[in-house]
């Protein structure tokens, strides 16, 4: 990952030590992203997150649609 905060004005929340609430505004930011850019954008934004940290982006997004609890 670069040192990058931000993606097309979106932030990407790396300053939030809390992991969980970190993962959730990032989740929160990709569904803004892809009503709004698609999914190509969406991918763009996830891959500058740590892929130690993706998995909870994703866990968090399948939470927010009602997959898991």
């Amino acid at each position: 990952m670069t040192n990058v905060s931000h993606f097309r004005g979106y932030e990407l929340f790396n300053d939030i030590e809390d992991r969980a609430l970190q993962a959730y505004n990032r989740a929160m930011v990709a569904r803004n992203i892809s009503e709004a850019s698609g999914d190509a954008a969406v991918k763009e934004y996830i891959e500058l997150i740590p892929e130690s940290e993706q998995v909870l982006v994703i866990q968090a997004l399948q939470k927010i649609a009602g997959f898991t609890s």
